[in-house]
């Protein structure tokens, strides 16, 4: 009997056919378990950049999947034996074929969202939108493709626009000079290193986001909502709690000063599509998401980080669709404690997922402090940004700042 998807898979095996059209294939195309066997074709392509034969399918397969049970593996052995042996496409036909199958798969995946809400077990467009702008470009034909006009003013005024919004600690701002709508970072550290204060003294300090006109929201599901005004109004005044106590007056005028441009978003927000519903409504220019791994998604994962890697996908598109600037703040792994100078390899539960969503990544580095035992020594104040993704200037490399956490601010 013929069966599309055993051809398919034995086609994607050759690495030129892979890259031509991975576009146009999803998971979701093969039934189980063919899905996880289409995983790891992928593995194996990341790993080798090279064709693979089905007996290297077979044994990769293992190696990513020691678990699997004596009829599980009995199970995929006949799998296989049944892909080698069925005679496949080719590759003109096999083409043409997958482009039937992901057209198919991807009105399966919108008629089923609106089944459900039919049913009355979704109430939002949100997933549909998502999946169309996830897939709908997969299925144009090259003749549709739009070439940019090449006028040397317009490009100068991207180039320019790029930057629209300035980072207020100097040292960082020599090397990385802003950003702007359409473009998402992703600030990394351990706990307890100052993420939170980072993003705030960002945004309130002076010199900030807000000082410079935008209208910052943060939806933070790390920290109550409450603390994190607090920390604006130090970081805004500059002044720490005795001394905010001690002069309301002064600390009022320099909050109310930012003229209702700092945003916190009030109750849990928790899935992309109230936080896409939320830009669209109120039309923020930045955007900061405290914290973005806890953001939930539709949809089956078979790992953490393809989840992540979706929430992260997904979040850069909100930063397109319109046209604001997306800070999300993640966690680093075990691999950052201590140390000072933090790549995007170390943020949690990543591979490369993650970074490969963000245009710029910054990690936030601590020494070990040598006096953590006493605890009337003075906190240390030294941080260390290592800029280790940048697609707006180039610059990688670490900058050395202060932490004031009396006062939530970062400084030179």
């Amino acid at each position: 009997m013929d069966n599309p998807e055993h051809k398919l898979i034995r086609l994607l095996l050759n690495k030129e056919f892979y890259d031509e059209n991975k576009h146009r294939v999803l998971r979701d195309m093969f039934p189980a378990p063919l899905s996880s066997i289409y995983d790891t074709i992928q593995e194996g392509h990341t790993r080798y950049d090279r064709d693979m034969t089905v007996d290297e399918l077979k044994a990769l397969h293992w190696i990513v999947n020691p678990t699997l049970t004596r009829a599980a593996r009995e199970n995929i052995h006949n799998l296989l034996y049944n892909v080698e042996n069925d005679p496949t496409y080719g590759e003109d036909l096999g083409k043409d074929v997958l482009a039937k199958l992901w057209f198919v798969e991807v009105n399966r995946q919108i008629t089923e969202v609106g089944v459900n809400n039919i049913n009355g077990l979704g109430n939002t467009f949100g997933p549909i939108r998502d999946i169309l702008d996830k897939h709908e470009d997969s299925g144009l034909p090259a003749d549709d493709l739009e070439e940019l006009d090449d006028d040397f003013d317009g490009i100068l005024a991207y180039d320019e626009g790029d930057c629209r919004w300035k980072f207020n600690l100097p040292v960082l701002a020599e090397r990385l000079p802003g950003a702007a709508g359409g473009r998402f970072m992703v600030i990394f550290a351990r706990p307890e290193v100052g993420k939170t204060s980072f993003h705030v003294s960002l945004s309130c300090g002076p010199g900030g986001f807000v000082d410079q006109g935008a209208t910052v929201a943060v939806m933070s599901n790390e920290e109550d909502g409450r603390v994190v005004q607090y920390r604006g109004v130090q970081a805004s005044s500059g002044m720490n709690k005795e001394q905010i106590l001690n002069n309301k007056n002064v600390a009022r005028a320099k909050w109310q000063a930012l003229d209702h441009r700092y945003k916190i978003i009030k109750g849990e927000c928790t899935t992309m599509e109230m936080l896409d519903a939320y830009c669209k409504r109120n039309t923020p220019d930045i955007l900061i998401i405290d914290q973005l791994d806890k953001i939930e998604i539709s949809g089956t994962f078979s790992r953490l980080d393809q989840k992540l890697r979706e929430v992260y996908r997904q979040a850069r598109e909100i930063s397109k669709r319109h046209d604001i600037f997306v800070i999300a703040i993640s966690q680093a792994s075990a691999d950052a404690e201590d140390q000072t100078y933090l790549t995007y390899s170390m943020m949690d539960e990543s591979r490369t997922g993650k970074a490969a969503e963000a245009d710029v990544i910054l990690g936030i580095g601590k020494r070990e402090d040598p006096n953590q035992a006493d605890p009337d020594a003075p906190p240390d104040k030294m941080r260390y940004l290592t800029v280790s993704k940048n697609k707006i200037n180039g610059f990688h490399g670490k900058v050395n700042c202060k932490l004031h956490h009396e006062v939530s601010q970062y400084r030179d």
